[in-house]
Parts: C-alpha cells; structure tokens; sequence
C-alpha cells in the first residue's frame, strides 16, 4: 500500500480498519471493471415486484385529495 498505514492500539478496531481498507479497494478495483452485483432469488423477485408495481397506474385516489381546501 502506498498510503501510511496509522496502527490502532486496540487490536480488534485496527482489523475493523484493515477490513475497511481491503474494502476500499476491491470498491475501487470493481468501479474500473464491469461490475456485476449477484442477487440472490428473493431480491431478484423483490426487484420484478418492485418494477412491476412502478409500472402500474395508481387505481385508489391519494386520500384528502376531495376535501383539500384551495
């Protein structure tokens, strides 16, 4: 690493620490590639609710809409 690495006395938060620098860097190794998230079954089917239901008018009124004074 070409940064300078500041250890923590406390071992258990400098791993913390070290955890977040390997993070940072596949972050950065991921955005140069294609980065493709897998997703498991349950939020693949979330994500086709989720798209289904956007495409859908809307079939109940937003409520106090009739008794909104102008």
């Amino acid at each position: 690493m070409g940064q300078q690495q500041h250890v923590h006395p406390n071992k258990n938060i400098q791993h913390g620490l070290d955890l977040w620098d390997r993070v940072r860097e596949y972050d950065a190794r991921c955005a140069n590639e294609d980065f493709m998230p897998v997703l498991t079954r349950k939020q693949k089917q979330k994500l086709k609710l989720q798209q289904v239901l956007s495409k859908q008018p809307s079939k109940t009124p937003a409520r106090g809409d009739k008794h909104t004074p102008a």
